[in-house]
Order: C-alpha cells, then structure tokens, then sequence
C-alpha cells in the first residue's frame, strides 16, 4: 500500500468554481485531480415517444430564455425559434402551449422586477482567501458577482436543485469571510 503524494503548490490554489464543482461531486474531482480520470455522465437514451411536456428541470432554462429576451426590450416571442431548435418545447400545438404557460411566468417575474433593485449590478468583488498555516496555506480565490447595494442578488426561474442551493451557500461564506 502507498499513501498519495503530498500536494504541490500549485493544488494549493484553488477557485471558488473548482471548489463547487468539488463539493457538488467530491468523488469525480478527486479521480481527477490526483488520477487524470474523467468521468462522463451517461448518455441518456432517446425517448420512444414523441414528449407533450416539458422535461424536468427545463422550465427554468425556458423561462431564462425568455427573460433575456425581456431584459432586452425585445418580445418574449423572440425567444420560441431558438427554444424550439434546441429542442425544449414540444412540437405543434402543445409546444405553443408550454411556450405561452412559460412566457407568462416569465413575463410576471419580469414585471416584477422592474420596480425593485435591478437583479444583475455590474458590482464584482474578486477576492483571495488564505485559509490554514503560512507554509502549507490554501488560498481560495475567484470573483463574487450579481452584487447589488444591499448583498448578493441571484435569480432562478425554475426549481432550485441541490447543485444551485450549493453554490449560492458558498458564495456566501466566501462573502462572510471577505472584508467588504
């Protein structure tokens, strides 16, 4: 049996996108880092059946659509041939459908926005952490982004999914941690 080399320096830095990614799937990064094995996610089998809705988790890359159609000043209709080519809706009547449910949530968020802080401020702070003794420190770096006057604001126009939850806890420790 041998125990893993030690850590160079270089592995010492590490990104707060590397460190998401880490924690959002400890056992990939860790083959890859110390092995260079790159795990693929299956590839998923083409449904026998033509879908009449939408697939989970794609209402909010959907709506996201259409809001940056929104943000600039253009129609929420903008948004269907490209939803379409990338084959989001369904096809014919029932994609029209989805695509008018969808547009209208959007459209609401979108509504209500106007009045409150803008949701994406050009307000970034890049930051370096140093985390741990003086000659075997860590240090965290990266940039925080989508800051507003009064903290960090996100958006998601969909269901949150554990990945997303963890990368706005993160960015928030690190934001705690930082002088500001």
């Amino acid at each position: 049996e041998q125990a893993l080399p030690e850590l160079d320096a270089s592995e010492r830095h590490v990104s707060l996108d590397a460190l998401t990614r880490f924690f959002q799937h400890p056992a990939r990064s860790f083959l890859h880092k110390r092995f260079g094995l790159r795990l693929q996610e299956q590839l998923q089998d083409i449904p026998t059946r033509e879908p009449f809705v939408i697939e989970r988790y794609q209402d909010g890359e959907i709506r996201e659509a259409i809001f940056q159609q929104l943000c600039e000043h253009q129609p929420a209709t903008q948004a269907l041939p490209l939803l379409r080519a990338k084959g989001l809706l369904p096809h014919g009547e029932p994609g029209d459908l989805v695509f008018a449910e969808q547009a209208a949530l959007a459209e609401a968020f979108y509504h209500t926005q106007l009045t409150a802080e803008p949701l994406i401020s050009g307000l970034h702070i890049g930051f370096v952490l140093s985390i741990g003794e003086a000659d075997s420190a860590f240090q965290l770096t990266g940039v925080i982004k989508h800051l507003t006057h009064n903290g960090r604001k996100v958006y998601e126009l969909g269901k949150l999914s554990y990945w997303q939850w963890l990368d706005i806890w993160l960015h928030h420790l690190v934001l705690n941690a930082i002088d500001h």
